[in-house]
């Protein structure tokens, strides 16, 4: 990630992610896990990223139980 990102959530709840390493003094005693494909990353196309969010510090690591996309994911296109 490289900055600060407003998005939505389904509940509509606004969340304000940041660089994996900062930290949020209001995130203090949060956590969770945010999964990311971004098949347009040259370094991370085929592989699914976890953001881990531990006493509001988020980190960014790989997914292995979901990685590589293909064939985890996905089949091959054919040809």
């Amino acid at each position: 990630m490289s900055g600060s990102t407003d998005c939505w959530t389904a509940a509509g709840f606004p969340v304000r992610l940041r660089k994996a390493g900062e930290r949020e003094a209001w995130g203090v005693g949060s956590y969770g896990l945010l999964h990311v494909r971004d098949d347009e990353a040259a370094e991370h196309g085929s592989e699914v990223r976890v953001l881990r969010m531990v006493r509001g510090e988020v980190s960014e690591h790989a997914e292995p139980l979901l990685s590589p996309c293909m064939p985890v994911l996905e089949d091959p296109f054919p040809g």
